[in-house]
């Protein structure tokens, strides 16, 4: 195992997580929970029958939950190499989820319009997308918490 290997790993020992980052990361978890248990709420609508679509959305949906529940510090722990593609992985999900997201508002946006109804304002889905973004750097400053300095 060259130096490369082994960098970050050993970090945390000289540089305390700071509470905020860990908090960062509880909320990561919540939001990989949260979303496999409204996954199949978020996708199948009682109007209209599920379509290729909407499997592709529920697989994604719980696909990204599932790298969010993942043991980020055992991960960080073990091989860099692993890590950097579970990492890169994360990154473009997270990205992916925000359009995702994003377009799922526009939709309802239009669908309310149509119907004559006054949309409100997007919160939940905002929260939900800056949770998204939040994961990856929580996730790259867990493993090296000097980068914070």
């Amino acid at each position: 195992m060259n130096s490369s290997d082994t960098e970050g790993v050993d970090s945390t020992a000289s540089h305390p997580i700071p509470p905020g980052l860990r908090l960062a990361r509880l909320s990561g978890i919540g939001l990989g929970a949260y979303l496999i248990a409204s996954a199949p709420l978020r996708t199948f609508t009682p109007v209209a029958p599920p379509a290729a679509t909407a499997y592709l959305k529920l697989a994604f949906l719980v696909a990204f939950a599932v790298l969010l529940l993942l043991p980020w510090n055992r991960i960080a722990a073990g091989s860099a190499k692993s890590w950097k593609r579970l990492f890169a992985v994360l990154a473009a999900f997270s990205a992916i989820f925000v359009f995702v997201l994003i377009f799922e508002t526009m939709f309802d946006y239009m669908d309310l319009i149509a119907t004559g109804r006054k949309p409100g304002l997007p919160a939940f889905n905002g929260t939900l997308i800056f949770l998204a973004l939040m994961q990856a750097p929580t996730v790259l400053f867990l493993r090296r918490p000097e980068l914070l300095d």
